[in-house]
Parts: structure tokens; sequence; C-alpha cells
């Protein structure tokens, strides 16, 4: 069976891309390929935890509740029999496997070593890793969204390289050697994450174009996953975060925040986070080696890898710091009586 692993990376329409998955899985059977449900009816995030070395523990284990190593094997244990079952039914030649978790979760070579593995024990013998390359200040400026929502505190985004999460995400070259080095260089198919790069300027028929399938008027459409915040709804969710965390001191989740994000989406969407073009010119400036050793090792015919120009200002409040903590002090206080 044909494997085709698709990584992500973070903020690069991969919601989109499994909701479309998703949603047209018979359609996607008739052409011989499948797509998963036992991982998770979307994002397929189960399968990149299976692969965590003993004793990583994150937020993605906090949030499926494992706090042990006998869990994390149970869960493995049931995940992988599961997921094999399943495959066991499923009469195509090709598998699907979408989560941006792949890249982003999987920080280890071992870990990417453990999913080979996995997936070797499971009939896969032929690879295809997809992965989407987003410039880096895009990438940290839409990624500071996401982090609010998960609990972010910080003002902005940090600076680059001060950050081991966020540099993870933005170190293309250190991504690509380490799942080149796993399943080979051959196997990566690496993407630029602009709309003029893509297929018809949409990833679904970009990543549709990879595997092999034409675009056609059968398919299921599907619109944008991603529900905006504005800069004035992230500095409010970000001072909220300081008063209900996500997480409590004992490392469960803080039920105290249920309904937040929605709510914070409901009241303040629209416009989006802008950052400095001070912190924009900084990223570009830590990545341009790597992106420049990406460009000529995966990219040669083209002049740079990325083309996205800063053509706007950043993004500002206008509401002082005061009234700021006094919304989100009201919000806090209303939402604590509700939840009582």
């Amino acid at each position: 069976m044909k494997c085709y692993l698709h990584i992500g990376t973070v903020k690069t329409g991969s919601s989109t891309l499994q909701s479309f998955l998703s949603n047209n899985r018979s359609i996607l059977a008739e052409a011989n390929f499948a797509f998963t449900r036992s991982l998770g009816e979307r994002n397929n995030s189960k399968l990149p935890l299976c692969a965590y070395k003993d004793g990583h523990w994150d937020d993605v284990t906090k949030r499926r509740r494992i706090y042990t190593q006998k869990a994390f094997d149970c869960f493995k244990k049931e995940t992988i029999e599961e997921l094999s079952s399943e495959l066991l039914r499923i009469d195509c030649d090709n598998v699907i496997f979408s989560s941006e978790h792949f890249h982003s979760r999987l920080v280890y070579e071992e870990e990417i070593y453990n999913l080979r593995e996995i997936l070797e024990a499971l009939g896969m013998s032929k690879f295809v890793i997809v992965v989407y390359l987003r410039e880096q200040g895009a990438l940290a400026n839409s990624y500071f969204s996401t982090a609010c929502r998960q609990g972010y505190t910080d003002a902005q985004p940090p600076f680059p390289g001060e950050n081991q999460h966020w540099d993870h995400f933005c170190n293309h070259k250190r991504s690509l050697d380490r799942w080149s080095m796993v399943f080979g260089k051959n196997q990566i198919i690496p993407r630029i994450y602009e709309k003029n790069e893509l297929l018809n300027g949409t990833i679904i028929d970009d990543f549709l174009s990879i595997i092999g399938i034409e675009p056609h008027l059968d398919f299921v459409p599907v619109h944008d996953m991603n529900q905006g915040i504005s800069h004035l709804g992230l500095e409010i969710l970000r001072r909220i975060n300081k008063k209900i965390p996500r997480h409590l001191p004992n490392g469960r989740p803080n039920t105290a925040r249920k309904g937040i994000l929605k709510f914070v989406e409901k009241h303040f969407g629209g416009g989006k986070y802008l950052m400095s073009q001070d912190l924009f010119s900084a990223y570009r400036a830590k990545y341009a080696t790597c992106n420049e050793m990406v460009r000529k090792e995966y990219f040669p015919e083209r002049n740079t890898l990325f083309n996205i120009a800063r053509e706007v200002s950043s993004t500002v409040v206008d509401i002082s710091e005061d009234d700021l903590q006094l919304i989100s002090d009201f919000i806090v206080d209303v939402w604590g009586r509700d939840s009582g």
C-alpha cells in the first residue's frame, strides 16, 4: 500500500484540506484513495501522537488526558489496532494521512523513525511526504492568533530564535533534513504556500495534483476553515488567558475556559493582527540563510524561496491599556459567574 503523508506545516491551510478529504471520502475511495476515520474524522492527529517517544508530554497528551506511560501505551495500542482493522476493510491501494501535528509535534528524529515503523508494520511500503512551506514572517504572524487561542499571553510573537517551539515551525531546512533522513529525499515533496504558487490558488487542487487526481465537479466543496480574530480580540483574549489559563496547575484542562474562544470569535471577528515591520523583517533575516539552502536543494529554478512582500502597515489597537484591562476583567468576571 502506498502512503501519502501530508504533514503540514502549521498555518498552511491544513484544516481546509482535511475538511475536503473528510467530505469526499467516498469519491476518493472510488479513485483508489482511502482517508481513514479511526485516526480522526478530519485531522489524523492520533497517528503522530502514537509516534511520541517515552516521556514526551505536551498539550496534546494533556488534551487527551494522557498523563502516564501506561495510559500512553494503552492509547497507542488501541489506536493502532483500530487503524489496522480499518485498513483491512479498505479496498484501496493508496491511503492518505493528514495532520499538521506530524510536523509540529514530532520534534525528534527518533519519533519520525517511530512513525515509519508504525506505518510499515501496517503494510505501507511506499511513501510520499507532502509538506507546505510558508514564509516565516507570515507564518509567525498567523500563528500568533493560534497561540493566543491556546493560552499565549505575550503581546506579540517571540523574537525569531528566542522560542524553541516557534523556531521549529520556521526552520524549514532543519525540518526537511529530518524527514528526508528517515524517508529519503526523493520521497519528500515540498510546496510553497503562496496563493500564486498553488494550483488554481488552492491547497485542495494543489494536493490533488500531487496524488494524481483531477479536480472535478463531483467533489463536495469546502470553505476556508479559519475563523479570524481581530487585533482587538487578541489583545482581550491574551489578557483573559492570564486570568483563565488553558491548564490548571496540575496540568489538567481548565474547564472554566469552555466556550471562551467561540465567544471571542463571535464578538471580535473580522480583520486580523499584523505584526510590526521590524519584527517581520527580523523573521525574514533570521531564516534567510536556511531558506536559500532549501531553494538550492529543492527549488533551483526559483530566484528566491518565497515571493511575499510586506505591503501594509502593522495593526494597532486604538484603546488604552486601562480600558483593555477593564474589558477583559469584565468578561472574566461575568464568565466566572456564569460558570458557577
